[in-house]
């Protein structure tokens, strides 16, 4: 049975690698028939229920995921992420603040929550998820860009050329690499 596990474990990873997603689907599937609660397959069927847009099926993927391991930032950084695809934005941002509680430092939570908040017409709270953001990525190009939108939207015209400026300077960097 754990050889059996293995295999489809293994047939799963290349299907996700390979963007065979139904595959990867059915392998890990076939895992947890196996070994209910292995944290791998869960994470992957979850991934390629995602990728196959399975939303609804993958939230209870992921919740499954918290349940056994509440300290999991990836696992309610996911939940939130499709909850805002299902449109279920509350949902979705009490997720990625409880994956925030757990890893403060995570840029890519405080993007998603941003987005988020946007979508909420939060702005002041979307701006400051990406000022965090900033102070752990100083040289992330696409947080200045949306914090230039952002103040640009608030009509705050100073604030928007500062990180539009920031922006020309990074990629103008970049370039020179």
């Amino acid at each position: 049975k754990e050889e059996r596990a293995q295999i489809y474990r293994y047939l799963g990873t290349s299907g996700l690698n390979q963007k065979d997603y139904a595959l990867a689907a059915e392998s890990f599937g076939k895992v947890l028939e196996i070994k209910p609660e292995q944290m791998q397959a869960l994470f992957g069927l979850g991934l390629a229920l995602v990728k196959q847009k399975k939303f609804v099926e993958s939230v209870g993927v992921f919740q499954k995921i918290v349940e056994i391991d509440p300290k999991r930032v990836e696992a309610y950084n996911n939940l939130g992420y499709i909850q805002g695809k299902l449109g279920r934005f509350e949902e979705a941002i009490a997720n990625f603040e409880k994956a925030l509680e757990l890893n403060p430092a995570s840029v890519d939570v405080n993007v998603n929550v941003s987005f988020m908040y946007e979508k909420k017409g939060m702005m002041d709270k979307s701006i400051e998820a990406l000022e965090r953001a900033e102070k752990i990525e100083p040289d992330n190009v696409f947080v200045h860009k949306k914090l230039a939108a952002l103040f640009r939207r608030k009509g705050m015209r100073e604030e928007a050329g500062k990180h539009e400026e920031r922006v020309r300077e990074l990629e103008a960097k970049k370039a020179d690499q």
